[in-house]
């Protein structure tokens, strides 16, 4: 587990936040090094653990593993172009490799039968922020 605690207060991601998210299988999330260089990478193995918190599986991280080991913070968003609706999440981040969030990702993960889901870890992304992401009027301004 990563030994970096969470300093910034939580917050309760609005419902209508979630839902555009959840649609969304696939989202973007993005990382960096501790001297800026960004990294980007869509992952789909994911899921809400609570309102304050989403659980990403590890399967194939490599750079993001190490950004988030040595700058434990990453950003999320999601686009709706039907709804018209998009979202960024700032969140800090910790590793895990055992417990029961763990467990219950690593089962969720050897059972798909499409492919072969490692489960190296999960990364809980505790969200710190949320943000419009659409353009137009409120674009960019802070939500929670």
């Amino acid at each position: 587990m990563n030994s970096i605690t969470n300093v910034i207060k939580l917050v309760k991601v609005p419902e209508e936040v979630k839902a555009v998210f959840t649609d969304h299988r696939t989202i973007a999330l993005g990382t960096c090094t501790r001297d800026g260089v960004p990294n980007t990478v869509f992952i789909g193995s994911w899921w809400w653990r609570d309102d304050e918190t989403i659980l990403v599986v590890d399967n194939f991280f490599n750079k993001t593993r190490r950004n988030l080991e040595k700058n434990p913070v990453a950003s999320l968003v999601v686009w709706d172009r039907i709804k018209r609706a998009s979202y960024q999440l700032k969140c800090s981040a910790t590793i895990h490799t055992e417990g029961k969030d763990y467990e219950e990702a690593f089962k969720a993960e050897r059972s798909r039968t499409d492919f072969y889901y490692p489960c190296k870890a999960i990364v809980l992304l505790s969200v710190d922020e949320v943000y419009h992401a659409m353009y137009g009027e409120g674009a960019g301004d802070r939500i929670v």
